[in-house]
């Protein structure tokens, strides 16, 4: 439109101006007998009162008994020609032995793998074809097999969930498969700290041996095997207390009889039903505060918390709303101050899990190393005042009718209530507690919600468990009381260790005439296909006091040339260099020992930069680490620590270096029997090194990469 046609269009016409001057007239009108309302009584009314809840009725969930001993509970509903079926096994992880952690979960991953009458591909194609899915779930205390399949696909999907459930065969290279998988993911997480915190407080707040406070780690990954995953399923996969959970479109007596059908001929062997040996976890009477080292770590991960007795699942719709108010999304307590008022980190949370031990606590926040302190404070303020202060009208209303709301909402499909169910029944619950749980809500008021935080949460008996650089965050955490340290493995450090570096204790035993000059070429393979070299060379010094290794590392198209000296006797840093070619691109680096301290310089096109790196005992550089191994006394199950100093950050940080294991292995070179090392820190990765002395470095493999390193030319005299 034009400007003419807009100023047109805006004139005020006789038409226009008689129908503005009736609007006029009649606004008029309304205010003279005063029915128009004013703007401060709108204001005043404010938002309209919310309606009362729509009634919600949960369907009766039916439950019959099965012949081969396990009970059948249905959720019907014949809305969406859809079925699920859970198959829940009272029996999980709890039972995995010592040490072989992840047993269970593999053997569940492995189910589909093939049968002793369907190959794996088999049994793709039919979960295809029908288009019905198969997913496990394994937790501490139960193992849940989920099919959910089309109305009309539900007798094939049963035979099938029937034929992987009883007739696994768990063949070998799948069980590598999966295991080599499940290693590699283990190892990406090993060395964050947010897993590390998580580690490290489920076994502290459960209490040890508890198997809720133990996890599948790389170390027990490793040492699973077939026979180990066949008899993880053999404790597991019996009839014995399982549940047959369905819920869809199909009614009770169908189902029953389509279930008997596939079943048929399963029942008990009657071996004893092992149970997992858990109870109600640690109680204290004052903070535990844990300390876990990560050097150099610029953010802290802090989780705060404790395991509540049984007694308090009672109490779980009260404990559920303070929970709300305290941590639950961007409204509550926590993220208002910590985030938007501190700016302490971008995210702050707490929860409930709720366990047939026991409901636990957990409030969990990552900050900046430097006001971990002040952010735990905060946390633990806001627990005591939730305890000892009344909830607001405001903050109680908000969440009680939150989950009035959502209920109906959270429990809308026969899969929801399925799953629910699921979790009421492992607790030890009824399907009445579901049927109530809305009423319960309703009927709540602010102060029985406060009784049972009085209860049960104080801020002066919880488990404290930061990870993060603890040289910094320890003093910050000294008024709350004692703190223990540990490394990244769980293990006792003392205030010596940490402020002094290396100890007699954490460095390896070695002999280093046994490292002589010599050559070695490896190759650098990407997804098992060759993509660069590395060539290695190690010379004295003409007065044999120091010697040189020399690193020509060559990937695609980038360049590395980097040496670290060393003292021959003492193993003592003395320099490094470093020069890296990119697309003709130069970037250099080097730095010297200097009164205890790397000094030195970064020079590439973007400037120059000093390094100036405080070196603690027994400090290693570069490949210092790699040459250490080679005259350390080695041996099965031994483990130490070194400190790492990085030229490129300027930080230092402990290697965590332990020996899991022997193992015989094909590389360029040859067949070679290997120690197989598991090295800890920032970039973890797995090391062989040949079992007898020197113990070359056969082959590195960087965690969840799919790169490595092999030798290609043994190391030979110069």
């Amino acid at each position: 439109m034009g400007a003419q046609a807009q100023a047109d269009a805006q004139a005020p016409t006789p038409a226009r101006t008689r129908g503005c001057a009736r609007a006029r007239c009649a606004i008029a009108a309304l205010l003279a007998l005063g029915l128009a309302p004013s703007a401060s009584a709108a204001q005043a009314s404010g938002p309209p009162s919310p309606r009362p809840a729509r009634p919600f009725t949960l369907p009766t969930i039916q439950s019959v008994s099965l012949s081969f001993g396990a009970t059948l509970d249905l959720v019907e509903s014949h809305e969406v020609p859809f079925v699920t079926i859970d198959l829940v096994f009272p029996r999980g992880s709890g039972l995995d032995p010592d040490g072989l952690e992840g047993a269970t979960a593999t053997a569940a991953l492995l189910l589909t793998s093939g049968t002793s009458s369907r190959r794996a591909a088999e049994i793709v194609d039919a979960l295809d074809h029908s288009g019905a899915t198969l997913v496990p779930n394994v937790v501490p205390d139960r193992t849940v097999l989920t099919a959910a399949t089309p109305l009309s696909a539900l007798d094939s999907t049963l035979a099938l969930l029937a034929d992987v459930v009883r007739n696994p065969t768990f063949p070998a290279e799948r069980v590598e498969a999966i295991r080599t998988r499940s290693l590699s993911a283990l190892q990406a997480l090993e060395g964050a700290s947010a897993t590390v915190a998580d580690r490290v407080f489920d076994a502290r707040s459960w209490g040890a041996g508890h198997p809720r406070g133990r996890r599948q780690t790389p170390r027990s990954t490793r040492a699973l095997g077939r026979d180990d995953v066949v008899a993880a399923w053999a404790r597991t996969g019996r009839p014995e207390g399982m549940r047959v959970v369905v819920s869809g479109a199909v009614e009770l007596e169908d189902a029953r009889r389509r279930i008997e059908e596939v079943f048929a001929g399963w029942a008990p062997d009657g071996e004893p039903v092992l149970q997992a040996r858990g109870g109600e976890g640690v109680s204290r009477t004052a903070p535990e505060v844990v300390v876990v080292n990560r050097p150099g770590a610029v953010q802290a991960e802090i989780r705060v918390g404790t395991a509540l007795p049984r007694r308090a699942a009672a109490s779980q719709a009260e404990l559920d709303l303070a929970n709300r108010v305290l941590g639950v999304g961007p409204a509550s307590r926590l993220f208002r101050r910590m985030r938007e008022e501190e700016g302490f980190g971008y995210g702050v949370s707490s929860a409930l899990e709720w366990t047939p031990e026991g409901p636990r606590f957990v409030a969990s926040t990552a900050v900046r190393t430097e006001v971990a302190g002040a952010a735990l404070d905060l946390l633990l303020a806001e627990i005591e005042r939730l305890r000892r202060e009344p909830i607001s009208t405001e903050e109680f209303e908000r969440v009680r009718n939150g989950r009035v709301g959502a209920l109906p909402i959270e429990l809308e499909t026969p899969r929801q209530i399925a799953v629910r169910w699921i979790e009421t029944w492992a607790r030890g619950g009824d399907a009445g507690e579901l049927t109530a749980l809305r009423t319960r809500y309703a009927a709540l008021d602010a102060e029985t919600v406060q009784r049972a935080v009085e209860s049960y949460l104080r801020a002066d008996r919880m488990l404290i468990v930061v990870s993060g650089d603890a040289l910094a965050i320890r003093p910050q955490l000294q008024a709350l009381g004692p703190v223990t340290l540990l490394d990244a493995d769980g293990r006792e450090i003392t205030l010596a260790q940490l402020e002094g570096g290396a100890t007699a204790d954490d460095r390896p035993t070695f002999s280093p005439a046994g490292l002589r000059p010599f050559r070695s070429a490896y190759d650098v393979r990407l997804n098992g296909r060759p993509f660069g070299e590395v060539v290695r060379t190690l010379e004295a010094s003409a007065d044999g006091s120091a010697l040189t290794l020399r690193s020509e590392t060559s990937v695609g198209p980038q360049s590395i040339d980097q040496t670290v000296t060393f003292g021959a006797e003492d193993f003592g840093f003395l320099r490094t260099t470093q020069t890296l070619v990119l697309q003709g691109q130069e970037a250099t680096l080097d730095a010297e020992l200097r009164d205890g301290r790397m000094v030195g310089s970064r020079r590439s096109a973007l400037g120059e930069e000093p390094i100036d790196v405080a070196l603690p005992p027994g400090a290693v550089v570069g490949d210092m680490a790699e040459m250490l191994l080679w005259v350390a006394d080695l041996e099965v199950g031994g483990s130490f620590q070194l400190p790492f100093a990085d030229p490129q950050t300027g930080t230092v940080q402990r290697l965590r270096v332990r020996v899991e294991g022997t193992e015989r292995i094909q590389v360029p070179a040859g067949d070679f029997d290997t120690f197989r090392i598991a090295v800890g820190g920032s970039q973890p990765q797995t090391i062989w090194a040949r079992v007898e002395a020197p113990h070359w470095v056969v082959r590195v493999t960087p965690a969840a990469q799919p790169v490595s390193i092999e030798l290609r030319t043994p190391p030979s005299g110069r």
